[in-house]
């Protein structure tokens, strides 16, 4: 279940010295995302039901920064087809989720519009390599 990795996910934050923030409820979630015509999956009202970034302007360890939901929201850029949630070093890229054909959830690296580079095939997935091998995230 993915609620036990985001405590593990949590507690590296905490342990690293950051500040995770609240998490808000499924229906706060729902309402956010449906303000910019997005409909979540449920996997993803799982994840953000968890996890819901750090401190805007901090970085982990490995210089990742997860985003509120409310940065998510505010960053949604109108012309790209995936919702970005985090970025590495200052935006020098970013990453983010899709929904795909088969009502998955694709993990990508965002480089530009044009450039983007799928490294999961769920959000289980893409945190289990944060924990364990942060340079399977860098394709």
């Amino acid at each position: 279940m993915f609620s036990d990795l985001a405590q593990l996910v949590v507690k590296q934050w905490i342990s690293g010295g950051l500040h995770p923030n609240k998490v808000p409820s499924i229906e706060a979630i729902i309402e956010e995302f449906l303000s910019v015509g997005i409909t979540p999956t449920n996997e993803v009202l799982e994840v953000l039901s968890c996890l819901n970034g750090f401190d805007d302007g901090e970085m982990d360890g490995d210089c990742f920064n997860f985003w509120s939901i409310e940065k998510i929201i505010k960053e949604k850029r109108p012309n790209l087809d995936i919702v970005e949630f985090a970025d590495f070093l200052i935006d020098s890229h970013c990453y983010g989720f899709k929904e795909e054909s088969d009502k998955s959830t694709g993990l990508y690296i965002v480089y530009s519009d044009n450039d983007k580079i799928k490294i999961a095939d769920s959000f289980l997935q893409f945190f289990q390599l944060y924990l364990s091998d942060t340079a399977k995230l860098f394709a």
